[in-house]
């Protein structure tokens, strides 16, 4: 049973590291050109589906599989408790046998050192057929002890190959299903964030290319939302995303002005003033070969920048540390700094 639960844990471990199971997202897999909130979004997503793991893995109140594992841990405890109490039962009586045999041959001999009877008579005087009645004695409470530990062990047993393993086995292979759903979702969650983030990122273009006086003003920006999230940017969220993968895309887009206050509170939002649904027709228009081609390339050069930019930080805090290390005054029983200065 100890190789079983083992067994059941370690293929949850694998399970978990499988590819379906886990939503990777890469600093550099997505780089925001535009608004950035879709691509914030995606980055949510992913939290959201490590913090998904954790509670159902790592987390003892929401786990079921942890709560299940305790229970195998706990009943195989309680049988490593009682072998210890059965090998000690065992070694407790083999000890007070020989204990009482020690005195039974001690009374013997001396009995036949003062007064010379037959041996027979020695072994039948009263001390020594009441030690030998105490050896039966004590076999036979052993005996009783050793069969109620044993009642209990095959109880246990019974439980954990008919409940406890099963139920295991089970919430581990749930907890492994509903973790590959939930990263399914996630997955189609991100990849609709992808997509809205070049249709923004297009509509931009097609509208400061269409709509030329609004240009100028430098007060205007678009967005591209789902239908059913009525103008309003919205996370993950499990439910509904399952139901939004189940349907195509509703894409509207949106132009809002910002707010002219540059201290703007919770509860004002930007205005929108147009809104498009992204039909065929429009989205013909917007989502040109050239629009998205302009969209790859800017991504493609925001990456260059970003690798640059962490390349820079890596340097500079390389050198920060070395600078550190020398500016810092050094013990006077720190020789090794003393000859490197």
């Amino acid at each position: 049973m100890t190789r079983d639960a083992e067994s059941i844990r370690a293929q949850l471990d694998h399970d978990l590291q499988q590819p379906k199971a886990v939503v990777n997202y890469p600093d550099n897999d997505f780089i925001s050109i535009g608004q950035g909130n879709h691509e914030f979004n995606a980055r949510m997503c992913q939290v959201a589906h490590n913090d998904f793991v954790y509670n159902h893995t790592q987390l003892p109140q929401s786990s079921q599989v942890l709560q299940c594992e305790s229970v195998v841990n706990e009943c195989l405890a309680r049988l490593e408790g009682l072998r210890k109490m059965l090998v000690n039962n065992k070694q407790q009586k083999k000890t007070t046998i020989k204990a009482i045999r020690r005195i039974i041959i001690a009374d013997i001999n001396s009995s036949r050192n003062s007064v010379q009877v037959f041996e027979e008579i020695a072994y039948q005087s009263p001390s020594v057929v009441m030690l030998r009645g105490l050896i039966e004695q004590t076999k036979q409470n052993h005996k009783t002890i050793n069969r109620n530990i044993l009642d209990q062990v095959r109880a246990i047993v019974l439980d954990m190959r008919t409940r406890h393993i099963r139920m295991f086995e089970q919430a581990a292979q749930q907890t492994v299903e509903a973790i590959i759903i939930h990263a399914d979702k996630c997955r189609v969650f991100m990849a609709q964030c992808r997509h809205l983030a070049i249709v923004e990122y297009c509509a931009y273009l097609w509208w400061t290319k269409t709509q030329k006086e609004h240009y100028h003003q430098k007060n205007y920006y678009v967005s591209a939302l789902l239908a059913e999230d009525k103008g309003e940017l919205k996370r993950f969220h499990p439910a509904m995303a399952g139901l939004s993968a189940a349907r195509p895309m509703n894409v509207e887009i949106l132009v809002f002005e910002r707010s002219s206050s540059e201290m703007q509170s919770e509860e004002e939002k930007d205005e929108c003033i147009l809104t498009y649904e992204l039909d065929e027709e429009l989205a013909a228009e917007m989502l040109t070969d050239e629009a998205i081609q302009t969209f790859e390339d800017d991504e493609r050069d925001a990456k260059q920048v970003w690798y640059s930019h962490q390349h820079q930080s890596q340097e500079d805090a390389d050198a920060d540390q070395v600078w550190n290390y020398w500016s810092c005054p050094y013990d006077e029983h720190d020789y090794a700094a003393q000859a490197m200065a």
